[in-house]
């Protein structure tokens, strides 16, 4: 049989702002779609009202790479003393303006560490953007267009994503390959994708066949009345190219990220729910008297969080929310982030008792991070300049991760440190040092103060495990 080798595409650039310009001046409204001409199929009114809320980016940034000392007749050195150089790349990335003020919304991983960022509009005119908020843990960034005061642009309403269903009709427009505003149709595959892909294991994504490419990333995923129903994201491919199996981020997700960010906020503060749970296979369904599986088994609920006020226990299995079957404990966590804190779920459970009832959940913001379970290191080693923590409620809900685990957490790696140059991000769950299972931070800090030259680190990022070997 022959094999395949499947890869994840994340496509790197910047997202981007357009503005519509009429008569000289800039509009300021929604974008309205007016019905096709009689007897014309296709989206050409559809392309040319969005168009104007769709920007190219460009996304500049500065960066290091190991000096070729071998080309000058000496010997390879180890990572941790070898000379660096500096510098600078371009990428390229596609934008939604969202609000008559300029703000934009786009992935995070096209204008992560830029430098400069600039968006082209569709009539051409180029501005420059700054950053307002950015979530990389779930890919997103808000930028600014830096405009005259006063300006104002045209802009793509937000449409509830939870409206979308597979079969529908949608739209990408974007800037693949650096060919700007480039129109692609295809319909919805899927909705609700999660762990299946390997990506973000509490987030689901919409699955389309409209082609997207390189370029595309933070680019609009559009609804065929117009409005804004995802952001491309990223692909699935064997050659590299689309092969008609792409995934863009639910629209409901970015409202959070937008309402922080147009109230000045610095940091996103998603709600919090309190509790940990497996999917419920087949088996276990039957076990207790459920005629298919899906939804979740609580395996754990935090004491006095929203969760446990609300009564819920372990053994409980939550099989809907807000009417509608969970497929999973991916479904759940992405449904809780893209709510707001106070929001009120609706969820259907069958107790461990075997009680069918409805019960609501307040959610809340995620309680605060205790200071004395944090370590910053500062030995020589793979993870100097990293901030170290411990599992808990405030740590899961301000990195992202659910689930729990064994460890400790990677809660900040500060730049230019010897943590970032080897890759390791915040959110990397470290489960063990020189082979020996990682406690707790005490644990950690203890196995970091040992000198060594060498460094066998085991990492789990999302749903994979990686190992890591380091020379010193």
């Amino acid at each position: 049989m022959k094999k395949y080798s499947f890869t994840l595409l994340f496509f790197v650039g910047l997202a981007g702002v357009a503005a519509a310009q009429s008569g000289g001046g800039i509009l300021s409204e929604p974008v309205q779609v007016q019905a096709e001409k009689p007897n014309k199929p296709g989206y050409s009114a559809l392309f040319k009202k969005v168009s104007p809320a769709v920007v190219s980016l460009y996304a500049l940034r500065l960066e290091r790479e190991p000096f070729p000392l071998a080309l000058f007749g000496f010997g390879p050195l180890d990572r941790f003393d070898s000379p660096t150089r500096q510098r600078i790349s371009q990428s390229i990335g596609s934008g939604s303006i969202v609000t008559p003020e300029g703000l934009v919304v786009t992935n995070s991983h096209v204008i992560h560490g830029a430098q400069e960022i600039k968006a082209v509009t569709y009539d051409r005119r180029e501005f420059e953007l700054e950053l307002v908020l950015e979530e990389p843990e779930y890919d997103l960034a808000v930028l600014r267009i830096k405009a005259p005061k006063g300006a104002t642009f045209s802009y793509l309403e937000i449409e509830n994503s939870d409206l979308a269903e597979t079969g529908d009709v949608v739209l990408a427009i974007g800037n693949p390959f650096g060919l700007s505003h480039t129109l692609t149709q295809g319909i919805i595959s899927a909705v609700g994708r999660t762990h299946q892909i390997g990506v973000n294991p509490s987030q689901t994504y919409i699955q389309a066949d409209a082609v997207i490419n390189p370029g595309n990333s933070g680019g609009p995923l559009i609804s065929p009345e117009g409005k804004l129903l995802g952001t491309c994201t990223f692909i699935i491919s064997r050659t590299g190219g689309s092969e008609g199996i792409g995934f863009a981020i639910p629209s409901n997700m970015i409202k959070p990220l937008l309402k922080a960010a147009q109230e000045g906020g610095k940091e996103v503060m998603r709600p919090w729910l309190g509790l940990e749970g497996q999917t419920m296979t087949a088996a276990v369904a039957e076990s207790i008297g459920l005629s298919q599986p899906g939804g979740i088994m609580i395996t754990k609920v935090y004491a006095g969080s929203p969760a446990h006020k609300a009564g819920l226990q372990v053994g409980d299995a939550i099989v809907k929310m807000e009417d509608e079957l969970l497929v999973g404990e991916g479904a759940l966590s992405a449904r809780v982030m893209a709510s707001h804190i106070g929001s009120v779920l609706k969820l259907d459970v069958l107790t461990k008792n075997n009680e069918n009832k409805k019960i609501s959940v307040t959610l809340t913001a995620p309680p605060a991070i205790e200071a004395t379970a944090t370590f910053r290191v500062k030995a020589e080693g793979p993870l100097k300049g990293a901030v170290l923590a411990e599992f808990s409620p405030a740590v899961e809900a301000r990195l992202k991760i659910y689930g729990g685990g064994h460890g400790v957490v990677i809660m900040e790696v500060a730049p230019e440190s010897t943590a970032r140059s080897f890759g390791l991000k915040p959110g990397d769950v470290l489960e063990s040092i020189q082979g020996q299972r990682v406690k707790d931070v005490k644990h950690a800090k203890q196995l970091l103060s040992q000198p060594s030259r060498t460094w066998k680190l085991t990492v789990k990022r999302g749903s994979q495990t990686i190992a890591l070997s380091f020379a010193h």
